[in-house]
């Protein structure tokens, strides 16, 4: 007789899907022991116990909070401030008072890890703050995990050996500003793609392209002081 094949798990989903199985299976050979104490069973409490640990976290100057020795990105408008964390076993929130402001999944370092530090960075919650300096870009440590995946990270590296850096990070950010304002990841990839190849990107018609238009410059008013002398 052959051997079993394995359970294929993809997803959290997945795996959360085979625990449920598994509980009805093994709560199926007890429910008739079950229905015989049901009846001395106390009611359940009326309010149920909270199943998370709250922590006070303050955001950096680089929009980052550290939860359990992780790095997580945040809306650069929180920079500042301090956030209450219900931290939960999948996930965490931020309020400011009682105004919940961020939610992110969390993330867990295995145990046969040697490193207990990681990182949790996503570019949708910094790209505004970013936008306005694209040159950081550059200089940024988690550069490579702003990427949204392995092929932005060879389209960026080839951007370097065809165009000067400055002009490189100004097209990286301004596309990854698109995308997030557009959901539109993909088709801004392909497009970059394309007119990098040709020789014919620019970050003006990149805007074009996507019509996205630079918030209008405040005028410079020319007032002219009235003479304070007598």
């Amino acid at each position: 007789m052959g051997e079993a094949s394995p359970i294929e798990l993809y997803t959290i989903a997945d795996y959360q899907g085979l625990i449920i199985q598994v509980i009805e299976v093994l709560n199926g050979k007890i429910c008739q022991k079950f229905q015989e104490e049901q009846p001395y069973l106390h009611p359940l409490p009326e309010h149920r116990y909270p199943d998370y640990e709250l922590l006070s976290v303050k955001v950096t100057r680089q929009s980052t909070i550290t939860v359990r020795c992780i790095l997580y990105t945040v809306p650069s408008q929180l920079i500042g401030q301090r956030l209450t964390i219900p931290l939960h076993h999948d996930r965490l929130m931020g309020f400011v008072g009682t105004m919940a402001v961020v939610e992110l999944p969390r993330i867990h370092v295995s145990s046969g890890s040697q490193l207990r530090r990681a990182r949790c960075v996503n570019y949708r919650p910094v790209i505004d703050s970013l936008r306005r300096k694209p040159r950081a870009f550059l200089h940024c440590t988690w550069r490579q995990e702003l990427l949204p995946n392995d092929n932005y990270r060879q389209l960026w590296e080839e951007m370097l050996t065809r165009l000067d850096a400055y002009n490189a990070c100004r097209l990286m950010v301004e596309a990854l500003y698109i995308a997030a304002k557009l959901d539109k990841e993909q088709a801004i990839l392909t497009y970059l793609q394309t007119q990098l190849q040709a020789d014919t990107l620019s970050l003006t018609a990149l805007q074009q392209h996507f019509q996205i238009v630079n918030s209008p410059q405040i005028p410079v008013m020319q007032i002219q002081q009235h003479s304070l002398g007598q």
